[in-house]
């Protein structure tokens, strides 16, 4: 049994900021945000032994704030704004053997639509909400229907 999350990071910043879309930081609320999700996922025993997080400015500062210390993480381009089908592709060729509970750290709408498409009552996905999936392989290779298990949003 392989066990994966899917957080779409915290609120970001949005009036005001001059910037790129990629270098957007959060806000107040979602480094609060961020901070209750850490409390979630350390109180309720849902500790990643990896984390996929893409590279961009708001996906690193939730990951900051939710304080999941000494954990394997690494960074991704190809996970800012991804496709349903590139979430996909990163669970069968990308995720570490070793890991069998994993936490990716991304974008809407990306990650509305992979959890849509395995658990079609989700409609929203707010910042800093996470969705919980088990999926009954040995391998990430032999990746497919996932079963959501919990969504919870803060």
């Amino acid at each position: 049994m392989k066990r994966f999350m899917l957080l779409r990071h915290a609120l970001p910043e949005t009036h005001g900021f001059n910037g790129q879309d990629k270098d957007r930081p959060l806000r107040t609320e979602g480094i609060a945000q961020a901070q209750k999700m850490g409390d979630i996922i350390r109180t309720q025993n849902f500790m990643p032994d990896y984390i996929a997080c893409s590279s961009v400015q708001r996906t690193r500062e939730t990951l900051q704030h939710l304080k999941l210390d000494d954990i394997k993480t690494e960074y991704f381009d190809h996970l800012y704004l991804p496709k349903r089908q590139t979430i996909e592709e990163h669970i069968k060729y990308e995720l570490p053997e070793n890991s069998n509970c994993a936490l990716f750290i991304i974008h809407f709408p990306g990650v509305l639509d992979f959890t849509y498409r395995y658990a079609d009552h989700i409609h929203n996905f707010p910042e800093a909400s996470l969705a919980i999936f088990d999926c009954d392989i040995e391998t990430w290779d032999q990746f497919e229907k996932p079963e959501l298990k919990k969504f919870i949003t803060v």
